[in-house]
């Protein structure tokens, strides 16, 4: 919450108001007035930009507990409108309910607002230099601070009562009546708090009296700030948890959900790309294990020919079985120059793209033929460089194919520096 709230507290009709605010946890003076002076009022908030929160009187609201066996919560905004058919004579398709906070066992407690109530409340905010951020039910706001205790607030000759999950507003003569229908044990454990305004000091002392015969905790009487609604923002400051009614619909707008209608695009083409890059990842990778393949079916075919060995070839093994070949005193000397000549030619090819096509050893002139594909030809001047720097001759003549370019290489070396 910002340094600055403004609360407004309508009535069921949104003809009166009365407004505050609150500046560094202070509250300020409280203003009274039909519509048209809270707009004008508020207008003078322009620069500091503060924050709003609305409470409604629970007249306008249905502030209920219902029944929900814990394994059907979670479909429970399919089924709440269904329950709470036989709980209102409105039709419920004009209700916006909310699930609130309030949870015993089985039982969970629920507010529904009419759409039109919300609507016209929110128009009038249009032209002023604030939006609600949070819309409360003052029946519930009225419980924050112990959700499990009865709460009763008398001002004027309104009695606020906050009732384990449920919330109502009467009179003092049919207080007794609705407590009996809302919570029908005489006896209940829970414990009773209250809040008198001004000038309500001897009826609440009365009305003690009154509920320590039902109940059996009865806290003395709080006297409460002058105005409903500074009890109610003190309130609405305190730590706990208090049900939002702008949700669904009514969820403020915030740089994320202006561009939440765009998410579900933004996934799919997220989506599409990481397919995209997948597909193209997997399939160079076949491409290279396909060179690789290529690549060492013609070293073994090359490796056979000049060695005479027949064992199977051995990928794992072979630069140990070269080295160790190199090493035999009993080697004659033309394997010995093949081999070597053999590992510069693969030290000259890594990290240069090209693709081996042939490869052919003649022994009689101690030479390596050798046939490459490349994209381009400057991939096969990459490679006739650096063979060169390993001391190998190069001859080769270059042709364009399908594929890119052709390359066809003589080979020699004469045993010079690696």
């Amino acid at each position: 919450m910002k340094s600055q709230t403004v609360f407004v507290y309508p009535d069921s009709r949104l003809e009166h108001f009365q407004w505050l605010l609150v500046d560094q946890g202070e509250l300020q003076q409280v203003w009274a007035g039909d519509r048209a002076q809270m707009q004008h009022s508020l207008q003078a908030f322009t620069g500091i930009g503060p924050d709003c929160v609305v409470v409604l009187p629970v007249e306008v609201a249905l502030h209920s507990l219902v029944e929900v066996p814990r394994k059907q919560r979670r479909f429970l905004s399919r089924t709440l409108p269904f329950i709470l058919e036989g709980q209102t004579a409105q039709n419920i398709e004009e209700l916006h309910i909310v699930v609130g906070n309030y949870q015993l066992g089985d039982r969970v407690s629920v507010l529904a607002v009419p759409h039109a109530y919300l609507e016209e409340l929110l128009g009038i905010f249009d032209e002023l230099p604030m939006t609600p951020s949070a819309v409360h039910v003052d029946s519930e706001l009225l419980s924050k601070s112990d959700p499990n205790a009865l709460h009763i607030s008398w001002y004027d000759d309104r009695l606020l009562v906050s009732a384990l999950g449920r919330g109502f507003s009467c009179t003092r003569g049919n207080l007794s009546s609705w407590l009996e229908r809302v919570i029908p044990d005489s006896n209940v454990a829970a414990a009773v708090k209250m809040t008198l305004g001004p000038g309500r000091e001897a009826e609440g002392s009365t009305l003690e009296a009154e509920l320590v015969q039902s109940y059996d905790d009865v806290s003395a009487p709080i006297k409460g700030a002058p105005h409903p609604l500074e009890t109610l923002a003190l309130l609405c400051l305190t730590t706990g948890r208090v049900t939002n009614l702008l949700t669904g619909p009514y969820e403020p707008e915030t740089s994320f959900a202006r561009y939440r209608r765009y998410v579900p695009v933004g996934a799919t083409a997220l989506v599409m790309l990481l397919s995209a890059l997948v597909l193209h990842t997997v399939t160079e990778t076949r491409q290279m294990q396909q060179r690789a393949e290529t690549t060492w079916r013609f070293v073994a075919e090359l490796y056979a020919q000049a060695s005479g060995d027949e064992r199977p070839f051995n990928r794992v093994q072979f630069r140990p079985i070269v080295e160790s070949r190199l090493n035999q005193a009993g080697n004659v000397q033309g394997e010995a120059v093949f081999l070597n000549f053999l590992q510069l030619v693969n030290q000259s090819m890594q990290g240069v793209e090209v693709q081996l096509q042939e490869i052919r050893y003649a022994g009689d002139r101690g030479e390596i033929q050798m046939q490459v594909i490349a994209p381009s030809t400057t991939e096969l001047e990459t490679l006739r460089r650096q063979l060169e720097n390993h001391s190998v001759q190069v001859s080769y003549s270059a042709g364009r194919v399908e594929a890119g370019f052709r390359g066809n290489f003589q080979l020699q070396w004469s045993g010079g520096t690696q």
